[in-house]
């Protein structure tokens, strides 16, 4: 799964609008991360990547980037293709 997919996927589950998550910001800066954004940020990364994140990984993250970070290399890089 790309980053951007698992985002949008992230997105839909907590009824924000698609691309309010851009994968750069600081938790503490988004109103949107919350208990419940950290229980479906689990639930997502177990049913959609089949990686298992426990609180205390999620406690130490205050990125967005970090939060993916714990995913690991389940995440594709996102290729963009130079038109010529």
């Amino acid at each position: 799964m790309k980053k951007s997919e698992f985002l949008r996927a992230f997105e839909e589950l907590l009824e924000i609008d698609a691309h309010s998550i851009d994968g750069t910001e600081l938790l503490k800066d988004v109103a949107w991360w919350d208990s419940l954004a950290a229980l479906v940020f689990i639930g997502l990364a177990d049913e959609k990547l089949e990686v298992t994140v426990t609180g205390t990984q999620l406690q130490q993250c205050n990125s967005v980037p970090e939060l993916l970070a714990v995913l690991g290399d389940k995440l594709t890089a996102e290729r963009y293709v130079k038109s010529v």
